[in-house]
C-alpha cells in the first residue's frame, strides 16, 4: 500500500553523505506508514468488538455529566409529610374532645337544671320525665304531714293527681297542710325525694308561673273548705 509521507523531521550531521541522508529519510516515512497502519487496524478492531470510542478529555477542563440524576430533597422537604401527618392527628383529637366536653356539659346541664312540673305532669308531660331532677308544684294534703327520724312525709296533689313525697330534715318555716309548696328532687321508686321545699315563691317564678299559682291558691282554698 503506497504512503504519501511527509519529510523527515530528522536531521543528520551535514558531514554525512547524501546517500545515509536518503535512508534516513526512508526509514524515518516507513516508521510512520506503520504507526498509521497499526492505528487504522485498532479503529476497525474497536469498531468490530463493540468497543464506544471515548472522546478523550482536554487537559484543564472536567468533562461535562449528562446523566439524569434524582433531585435531592432537603431537610424541610422531607420533613413536610410527617408535619402534615401531626397536624391533622392534632386536629382530630382536638375535635374529639370538644365533642366529648360538649356530650358531658349538655348531659350536665340536663342533669342540673330542675324543671316546673305539676304534680299531674310528672311522668307525662315533656321535660317532666321521672328520671330527672324535677321542681314539683303542688298542695300540701291535709292530714298526711309525718315526721319521724329527722324525716318528714307528706302527700303533694294537684288536678286530683297526689304524689308521695319524702324529705329529709324539717321543712319548718310556714310549711303546713293545704298550702301551695314547690318541692325540688327525684323520683325512686314512685317516692318523691326531696332536697328542697320552697313556700314562697322568687317574683321570677311569679312572673313567669301566674296561671300555675293561681291554680294552685285554687286548690289550697279547696283543701281549707274541706278541712
Amino acid at each position: 500500500m503506497p504512503w504519501n509521507c511527509v519529510g523527515s523531521t530528522r536531521r543528520l550531521p551535514p558531514d554525512v553523505p547524501k546517500r545515509c541522508h536518503r535512508e534516513a529519510r526512508r526509514l524515518h516515512h516507513c516508521e510512520l506508514a506503520a504507526l498509521v497502519w497499526a492505528r487504522h487496524v485498532l479503529c476497525l478492531a474497536q469498531r468490530t468488538s463493540g468497543a464506544t470510542h471515548q472522546p478523550t478529555r482536554r487537559r484543564g477542563r472536567q468533562a461535562m455529566d449528562l446523566s439524569p440524576r434524582q433531585p435531592t430533597v432537603g431537610p424541610a422537604e422531607s420533613s413536610r409529610p410527617k408535619s402534615s401527618r401531626r397536624r391533622w392527628i392534632s386536629m382530630g383529637i382536638l375535635a374529639a374532645a370538644i365533642v366529648a366536653g360538649g356530650v358531658v356539659v349538655t348531659q350536665f346541664l340536663s342533669s342540673a337544671i330542675d324543671y316546673y312540673c305539676n304534680v299531674d305532669e310528672v311522668g307525662v308531660r315533656d321535660g317532666c320525665e321521672s328520671d330527672r331532677r324535677l321542681r314539683v308544684q303542688g298542695t300540701v294534703e291535709q292530714g298526711s304531714i309525718k315526721q319521724a327520724a329527722g324525716t318528714t312525709t307528706f302527700e303533694m296533689s294537684f288536678n286530683a293527681v297526689t304524689l308521695d313525697v319524702r324529705y329529709d330534715g324539717d321543712p319548718g318555716g310556714v310549711f303546713q297542710e293545704c298550702i301551695p309548696v314547690v318541692a325540688h328532687g327525684r323520683m325512686v321508686s314512685g317516692v318523691f325525694l326531696s332536697d328542697r321545699i320552697e313556700v314562697k315563691h322568687s317574683n321570677t317564678y311569679v312572673a313567669k308561673n301566674k296561671n300555675r299559682l293561681d291554680e294552685a291558691e285554687e286548690a289550697a282554698d279547696a283543701c281549707s273548705r274541706v278541712g
